[in-house]
């Protein structure tokens, strides 16, 4: 600061200490009583300023005599200044490098009070003008301007109606000053007027605080247009569809009733197609953003967040809330319900299962063969075979590869099948044979039971082994099972944004300025989301596209809540399958959400006041609280122990597998009969055991 102090102080002394001629001047021209006094107000205007950074002058060659040494010897204590002479032949609507970058200086430093004594009242417009346009010099900070009717125009009234906290300073007669200043909220209706505040002459006193009143406070019941766009859950239509309820709705009507000014809320022309709005390939602005830079509304809401692009339009309120950005998914379920019976046991454990049942089976027959054979059935299976023999060498039978059917149709053959039959017949145990081994290891595995118990011992304690095996096997079955029937299915979601670039989904925002925060991020994964994110135009159908698993869409939480709402709504209408979407876990940011206030808004101070003492009364959290309270969690409740079809269509599947399985085993059975039994030498259709007999003594035949 000690810098630019000595920069400035410097400056003014050049201008006065060039030459004798100059301090004659400045005698010659204080002995003007007008200017005198002129000089004797805005000394006293500033010895009763309170000044604490800095204060600012802005004049010209016809009143830079004004501030003389003893105009900056009268202050209580040396402040910081910025003095600036405007040529008379400049351009302040354009102004020159040098001057913009002190008026870049200047609103750095945010300094409080400026004298802007200039005797050409359009370059004073022009001045105000540029300023307003491109915010380089704070509109709140209190202003000593010389009263000028071109300052007055229609076209000033946007400049005057922020510029609430400015004194205009007008000779009248006998040497003195009438102090006026804006009235405020008056020009609110359009009219530019002036409000008499005192009558100034030398030797009266000037309370500074009777001057510059906050005037913001009450706004004496004016309506003030405040253009909305619908967007949950800070702006919504009510249930009647003819007012508009949210969170800042409730906001507005709060500071309505602080600030004593009655919200109209109004919709723009466009918004069901340009939404916030955008900046235009001519400059202007659409949507809320058109009307705001257009100066038809005061106030500007429908979760306005901190862009660049509503910044430079409009002026951002203190942040009331912060809302969860993310995506909205397609969800995904591993519900295969046909596959119910198989999932309580993994791969390798339904492998040991089986080869479980091969190794019983084979133990089982290899126990059986050998008691057959300690039993001696192998010796008179033996002798049975030897008889055989007898039989074949009398020539009745000769063994061949191809049967010989006057052979078989002799009638002493069917005499000695005959007699085979009346014979008594072996005594054939459970497991003799392997394939019923394996067949009784699969039942009693099933839970069927055997038909009789083996005769021999060893058989039956190996039975009773084999019983306790099956029975831990199945309990650990039907628990599993019972266990996996009674929670719900496994979700297969999106969570991160990690997730999201891996997957085939195309990422999709509202707005342009939702996309750049990923192409602006210094993350590489957000950006490569960013570069293929698509804009969508008609948000009723997002979740039509989300559904089938085409978009993801970047809104917030509540939003993201509210649409998935709609289209479950919309679905169930149209008597749709029930899909559920899901809202992505991470927060891609924390994005503060504001109020938008017209350009130098001289509300600005008195709302963000508000705004924090709503915010720590908890009042913002439960007007949130209330205008979310319809729209569903994100997490479904699940129903415990709850049977429903799905779940059980595995029962159905293992039940369409046993049908088919025994249609193919009657058609087997139909075809052996056709073209294997029906075609044998020795099938005769009035004595079917003779077939039977013989295959059973002769199977190699």
């Amino acid at each position: 600061m000690d810098h630019w102090l000595f920069l400035t102080v410097f400056s003014f002394v050049k201008i006065w200490g060039a030459d004798a001629e100059g301090l004659s001047t400045l005698e010659s021209y204080l002995d003007d009583t007008p200017h005198k006094n002129l000089h004797h107000l805005l000394n006293e205007l500033l010895a009763s300023s309170r000044i604490e950074r800095c204060f600012v002058i802005i004049t010209d060659n016809a009143y830079q005599h004004l501030y003389d040494y003893q105009f900056f010897a009268n202050q209580r204590a040396p402040r910081a200044y910025y003095f600036v002479k405007v040529p008379p032949a400049e351009d302040l609507l354009a102004p020159n490098y040098q001057t913009v970058r002190v008026l870049k200086q200047i609103r750095a430093q945010n300094c409080e009070f400026m004298f802007v004594t200039l005797l050409n009242g359009l370059q004073v417009q022009r001045l105000l003008r540029f300023v307003e346009k491109h915010r380089l010099l704070n509109l709140q900070q209190r202003y000593v301007v010389l009263q000028d009717t071109r300052l007055l125009g229609a076209e000033m009234w946007f400049i005057w109606s922020n510029m609430i906290s400015t004194v205009f300073v007008k000779p009248v007669e006998k040497q003195r000053f009438l102090l006026s200043t804006i009235a405020y909220p008056e020009i609110l209706n359009g009219l530019v007027v002036t409000k008499r505040l005192m009558v100034w002459e030398k030797g009266k006193r000037i309370k500074i605080n009777q001057l510059y009143q906050d005037r913001t406070s009450n706004l004496k019941g004016f309506s003030l247009p405040v253009v909305i766009f619908e967007h949950v859950p800070m702006v919504k239509r009510s249930a009647d569809n003819a007012s508009f309820v949210g969170l800042e709705v409730e906001i507005l009507k709060t500071l309505g009733v602080k600030l004593n000014f009655l919200p109209r809320f109004y919709e723009t022309n466009d918004a069901a197609f340009e939404h916030w709005g955008k900046k235009l390939p001519n400059g202007s602005y659409s949507g809320i953003l058109g009307a705001m830079a257009n100066r038809s509304a005061r106030i500007a809401i429908g979760n306005l967040h901190m862009f660049k692009l509503y910044a430079s339009v409009m002026d951002l309120s203190w942040p009331h809330s912060f809302e969860c950005l993310t995506f909205l998914t397609p969800e995904s379920s591993q519900d295969d319900s046909w596959r119910t019976l198989i999932q309580p046991f993994n791969g390798s454990m339904w492998a040991g299962v089986l080869l479980s049942l091969f190794i019983v089976g084979t133990v089982f027959y290899v126990i059986s063969s050998l008691h057959a054979i300690l039993l001696e059935r192998r010796i008179r299976h033996a002798r049975r075979i030897q008889n055989w023999r007898d039989w074949r060498s009398k020539g009745l039978f000769q063994p061949r590869r191809s049967f010989d059917t006057k052979l078989f149709r002799d009638v002493n053959f069917r005499r000695y099948l005959s007699r085979l039959k009346s014979l008594p017949q072996r005594n054939i145990d459970l497991f003799d044979e392997y394939s019923n081994c394996l067949l009784f290891t699969y039942s009693m595995l099933m839970y069927v039971s055997l038909p009789r118990l083996p005769r021999t011992w060893s058989l039956r304690v190996l039975t009773g082994w084999y019983w306790l095996y099956c029975i831990l096997l199945t309990v650990i079955y039907r628990a599993s099972l019972t266990a996996i029937l009674a929670n719900p299915a496994a979700r297969i979601t999106i969570d991160t944004l990690e997730e999201l670039s891996k997957s085939y989904v195309t990422s999709s925002a509202w707005v342009d300025e939702n996309k750049k925060l990923f192409v602006e991020a210094f993350d590489e994964v957000a950006q490569e989301i960013g570069r293929k994110m698509e804009i969508v135009d008609n948000i009723e159908t997002v979740t039509d596209h989300i559904t089938k698993g085409e978009y993801a869409y970047f809104d917030n939480e509540y939003f993201l809540r509210y649409l998935r709402m709609k289209g479950a709504q919309r679905r169930e209408e149209q008597q749709f399958t029930e899909v559920v979407l899901h809202i992505m876990r991470q927060c891609v940011i924390q994005m503060p959400v504001a109020l938008g206030l017209e350009k130098n808004s001289p509300l600005q101070p008195n709302v963000n006041k508000y705004l924090r003492r709503l915010s720590e009364g908890g009042l913002i959290a439960k007007w949130l609280k209330d205008a979310i309270a319809e729209l569903p969690a994100e997490e479904r409740t699940p129903q415990e122990a709850v049977m429903d079809l799905p779940k059980i269509w595995s029962s159905f599947v293992a039940l369409g597998i046993g049908y088919f399985l025994g249609i193919l085993a009657i058609a087997g059975e139909w075809l052996h009969n056709e073209y294997v039994v029906r075609k044998h030498p020795l099938y005769d259709a009035y004595n079917k055991n003779l077939y039977y007999n013989f295959k059973r003594h002769f199977s190699n035949y």
